[in-house]
């Protein structure tokens, strides 16, 4: 009977001391989670909805993300995520035009958002964000068919008023789909501002294509930085957003020899 009895407490105490050692090697749940990034481990932060996995990568729910995808100046959901690059705020391509064409002389040269002060030429300042309309697009999917359908519809109303707007593909389908330009650097006093020749001199280009494009070709071609270039037609500087058929509808195009320049950016 007494040997029972010691056999119980020895027992007892063994599960006892062994239930001690686990308890000490046991980590608490915050130093679980605080292992390497070699791991499956992931922490959660409450305030914010967001869960942070492992190497890096976050979650975070869908309605958060949204209210971070909202253009300052319509609340809506960006189309055409358009940053200005001095201080990072992102707008909706057309309201961020709009607002420097419509808006009062005082501020109309500053950023909505901050009003850092962005000079005579504020459209020099814009870039578009292919991060935030990759984000757009996977998660409002709908929105690519809403734009192409009402796309359709304005082209036809400015067609129908005889005012056809460029990139209007029914208006193009009867002209030539391309353009002969000729390209050279431009002659002045400045030696500084001159930059080399390339050859060819002339190209064909789409109607739709716009200047930055045509920067980006010319840099290619002599090694020089294509934000840093200017391009110059019928001595008006022509701004990155124009298309060649803004340039051929502003200016008009010369019948015989249709000659761009192109020179040094003055900072």
């Amino acid at each position: 009977m007494d040997e029972k009895k010691n056999s119980k407490s020895s027992s007892k105490k063994s599960s006892n001391l062994n239930q001690l050692k686990i308890e000490k090697n046991k980590k608490p749940e915050n130093e679980i989670l605080k292992n390497n990034n070699n791991e499956n481990t992931q922490t959660n932060d409450n305030d914010n909805n967001i869960t942070t996995l492992y190497n890096g990568a976050v979650k975070i729910k869908k309605h958060e993300l949204i209210s971070l995808l909202k253009c300052p100046l319509c609340k809506g959901i960006f189309r055409t995520p358009t940053t200005i690059n001095e201080c990072m705020h992102t707008f909706c391509k057309s309201c961020i035009y709009k607002w420097f064409y419509d808006t009062s002389s005082v501020i109309k040269n500053n950023c909505p958002v901050c009003q850092m002060k962005l000079g005579g030429r504020p459209l020099d300042s814009l870039i578009f964000d292919s991060s935030l309309a990759g984000l757009v697009d996977i998660l409002f999917p709908q929105f690519e068919e809403i734009d192409n359908e009402n796309k359709k519809k304005l082209f036809e109303t400015f067609r129908n008023n005889k005012e056809p707007l460029p990139g209007d593909e029914e208006e193009n389908k009867n002209q030539k789909p391309t353009v002969k330009l000729y390209i050279f650097p431009l002659e002045c006093e400045n030696k500084d501002l001159i930059l080399p020749k390339f050859d060819p001199q002339s190209i064909l280009v789409p109607k739709q294509m716009d200047i930055n494009t045509l920067k980006i070709y010319i840099g290619g071609k002599i090694n020089y930085e294509p934000e840093n270039i200017n391009i110059i037609y019928k001595e008006k500087e022509i701004p990155n957003d124009y298309i060649i058929d803004d340039i051929d509808r502003h200016y008009g195009f010369d019948e015989d020899k249709t000659i761009f320049y192109y020179c040094k950016k003055i900072n």
